[in-house]
């Protein structure tokens, strides 16, 4: 289960799956997963909302 951290700028919002996110905040999954590639990174404004994925070293 791949986990993100969610943050606005630099301020940390929440932690936990795109689902989760997806429902706590009501963004689509969608709109969510597109937040953590490297084009919305590059894209953003100082204060957008970004999602930085988790990586689990435990397999």
């Amino acid at each position: 289960m791949t986990e993100y951290a969610m943050y606005r700028g630099d301020q940390f919002i929440d932690l936990g799956t795109v689902a989760y996110l997806a429902e706590k905040y009501h963004k689509k999954k969608k709109s969510l997963k597109f937040l953590a590639t490297p084009s919305a990174h590059k894209r953003s404004a100082k204060n957008s909302l970004l999602l930085y994925r988790i990586e689990n070293e435990e397999k």
